[in-house]
């Protein structure tokens, strides 16, 4: 199964009204996805990390408006014989998006990249046969 050895999200410049957001990670396959050229459908989003709030334990990371840094659906991707490929995601946010705390400066916003990998699995094939009339004979 791929793994994500190494996943940074890159110091986040803010110009006035947006931000420029990087991420980087490295993506490592195994021999059997190497060998069957397993494909993956890969997304990545900018989360806001809810952890440190005041109630850690019920906290829920926001989702950030406009935070998909993958194209619609996620990316594909297989190990094409490699051992580990590197990807590379920019975007830039409307800086209001990233106020997911929304109190203000007080409480500065903390973002983060969370990563997904899910194997595509082929499709099942059906069919079914003619119908057969049982006779006693």
């Amino acid at each position: 199964m791929a793994r994500i050895t190494r996943l940074k999200l890159r110091p986040i410049a803010v110009d006035v009204a947006n931000a420029a957001v990087a991420v980087v990670l490295d993506v490592t396959f195994s021999r059997s996805d190497k060998d069957a050229n397993t494909p993956y459908t890969m997304v990545c989003r900018l989360r806001g990390d809810d952890r440190g709030g005041e109630f850690p334990e019920t906290a829920d990371d926001d989702v950030i408006p406009n935070g998909t840094l993958t194209p619609p659906g996620g990316q594909t991707i297989r190990a094409d014989g490699l051992d580990m490929q590197t990807f590379h995601f920019d975007k830039t946010v409307a800086l209001e998006d990233l106020n997911e705390d929304l109190i203000g400066t007080t409480n500065p916003d903390e973002i983060k990249a969370h990563v997904k990998l899910t194997p595509v699995f082929a499709h099942a094939t059906e069919a079914e046969s003619n119908i057969r009339r049982l006779t006693v004979t």
